[in-house]
């Protein structure tokens, strides 16, 4: 079950503020550690420009408080799985933002694998789900950084028969109408229907963590379908429609949602935040 993302993050942010104003030196000093293991696999030109950044914009000492805990508390059990996500989810986004402030990226590649260790496929066998969203959100953060120094061209994926039906019966149910029920996570539960405006806003915010929790790879024209239903529903959910969404699944502009019904000044903005200028 998902639980508040923004509590847990913020709770867990919260934390990790007061351990590094407590020992900020700790945390440092493993910033310089980490910085010293990334110059060994280096060149000496590229290690000049890590050593530059790395006085003034590598990162803040509690981006390493946030490195230290999320493997304190995984390893005794202090998140639940959902808050992993979110965490990773919030890391994901920050890593993101500061590669706009860097002349390298090896360092933040080295956060990442750090990240990585930590999130590994096997942490919550228990729950599969939860873990293909959380690995998602790692494939997400590796593609866009490397897409920044060697940018790929992924053929589009193909239409799937299992999502088509699924968006099929999605999109049948009427304005006035939609799922109360938790069952995206099911593609074969029924529907069941309740007229409320918040169960609307309700249906709209899980079809965007269902992009998050499949494992399926979707076609610009699902996209399409996907995001249309969503802004019939309830248009503030496109925001995070659009920030679950993986570069890797092709271009933006690709899927018809770029129709001056949906292309909204909060929508670009996120796509220009989330996808940086991987937009053609």
């Amino acid at each position: 079950m998902l639980t508040d993302e923004g509590s847990s993050v913020v709770d867990f942010l919260d934390d990790c503020v007061q351990r590094c104003l407590k020992t900020p030196y700790r945390y440092l000093e493993e910033k310089d550690a980490l910085a010293r293991s990334v110059l060994q696999n280096v060149t000496e030109d590229e290690g000049h420009r890590v050593l530059s950044d790395h006085h003034e914009v590598l990162c803040s000492p509690v981006l390493i408080t946030v490195l230290d805990q999320l493997g304190a508390k995984i390893a005794n059990n202090l998140l639940t799985p959902s808050d992993v996500l979110a965490i990773t989810t919030f890391i994901r986004k920050l890593v993101f933002n500061l590669s706009s402030k860097q002349h390298n990226l090896v360092f933040l590649s080295a956060i990442i694998d750090r990240v990585d260790v930590l999130v590994h496929p096997g942490l919550f066998p228990q729950y599969p789900t939860i873990m293909t969203a959380i690995r998602g959100e790692m494939s997400i953060l590796r593609f866009c950084l490397r897409h920044m120094q060697d940018p790929p061209f992924p053929p589009p994926p193909s239409n799937n028969s299992i999502v088509q039906e699924f968006l099929d019966r999605i999109n049948q149910v009427p304005i006035r109408q939609c799922p109360f029920k938790r069952f995206i996570l099911y593609l074969s539960n029924t529907l069941h229907v309740a007229a409320s405006t918040n169960a609307r806003a309700i249906l709209a915010y899980e079809l965007t963590d269902w992009v998050r929790l499949t494992d399926y790879m979707l076609h610009p024209s699902q996209l399409d379908r996907l995001a249309s239903v969503i802004d019939r529903f309830h248009p503030p959910a496109l925001k995070e429609f659009f920030q679950n969404l993986s570069p890797s699944q092709g271009s933006v502009w690709d899927i018809a949602v770029v129709r001056p019904k949906l292309l909204r000044g909060c929508v670009v903005r996120n796509l220009i935040t989330s996808w940086g200028l991987m937009l053609a």
